[in-house]
């Protein structure tokens, strides 16, 4: 049987959190033209700032950093169709619009404003086409839209906060307070999930142990063990038991979309998120082993800013386990 693993770890993606959401960028004044798009993802954790608390609004967005806050969306990630890509090159104008239309499956209703410096044969015509017909990235003039131009950290929240509307998703809701849901009745966890999604009272055995191994391996580098979340674990029940139905492994569901929108849609605020995933392993002690001979998911399960924990186990028709570890912090 194969046996693979996987890890995803939406807190990582882009550059370091420095400041705490409550805080504010010292370069980001309330009265700024994007602080409000700013402020609403990075609460949601889709993009951050420096170590010194600022946020750099006016510093050019590299293709690298771009990718990976759309990556906090999709759960999947970005490949540029430059052979020559290089992820500290600035992201231009043309690039924000095909990474935002591909990212968010954005498309025209109809032909759009036709530019001189956009010709119909341009690799981004019908994503220039589409945003600027939806909204979400202007036009520099009436007659040009300047695809080579930069794009700076403001403008591109900007634009992601766009985007996010456009899709459906309020980044003001996504990060609504919750009380922790260490102590949650079922109830009022399953009130928040999706119609159709697993109801989860106790966690499969396998999962539980798997739970008391990640905190042995904590306990052994210094940091503090996770408490299992209830609801963090029915959002990991749900997206084993929906790779076990539909025979696939991968972040991204076809059911659910990505770990973010999960959580999104199951009403589940946080911090920092997490996931691990892995197929094919018959016990606790093997998947375990899996993940800790990975870089990435022994980063995941080890590190210290994560407090909570959720579990999934799920076996195929076939017999092929599935397990899932999500990590959080609130």
């Amino acid at each position: 049987m194969k046996k693979s693993v996987m890890a995803f770890a939406l807190s990582l993606l882009v550059l370091p959190m420095a400041v705490q959401a409550d805080q504010h960028f010292a370069d980001v004044p309330k009265d700024h033209w994007a602080s409000e798009a700013i402020y609403e993802l990075e609460e949601i954790g889709m993009i951050s700032g420096y170590e010194d608390e600022t946020f750099k609004p006016l510093q050019p967005i590299t293709k690298g950093q771009a990718a990976s806050v759309l990556e906090r969306h999709t759960g999947a990630e970005y490949i540029y169709r430059d052979a020559a890509y290089d992820p500290q090159t600035p992201l231009t104008r043309a690039e924000a619009a095909v990474l935002v239309t591909e990212g968010f499956g954005l498309e025209a209703a109809a032909d759009g404003q036709a530019f001189t410096d956009v010709p119909a044969s341009h690799p981004a015509y019908n994503a220039i086409e589409a945003v600027t017909q939806l909204g979400i990235l202007e036009s520099e003039t009436a007659a040009e839209f300047d695809p080579a131009g930069q794009v700076s950290r403001a403008f591109f929240a900007v634009i992601m906060d766009r985007a996010l509307e456009h899709a459906g998703i309020d980044p003001k809701v996504s990060q609504r307070e919750e009380p922790v849901a260490t102590e949650k009745p079922a109830a009022e966890t399953a009130a928040n999930a999706p119609v159709g999604a697993p109801a989860v009272e106790d966690s499969h055995p396998l999962a539980a142990e798997t739970a008391a191994l990640v905190n042995q391996e904590r306990a052994a580098v210094g940091a503090q063990a996770l408490t299992e979340d209830p609801a963090l674990s029915q959002i990991a029940q749900a997206k084993a038991e929906d790779m076990a139905a539909n025979n696939y492994f991968d972040h991204q569901s076809p059911t659910y979309g990505s770990p973010f929108r999960m959580a999104y849609d199951f009403g589940y605020s946080y911090e920092m998120f997490g996931e691990n995933i892995a197929v094919g392993y018959t016990s606790a002690d093997a998947v375990m082993n899996g993940w800790m001979n990975s870089s990435s998911h022994r980063e995941n399960l080890l590190n210290p800013g994560y407090t909570f924990i959720g579990i999934g186990y799920a076996e195929s028709a076939d017999g092929t386990p599935y397990w899932v570890h999500m990590f959080s912090a609130k």
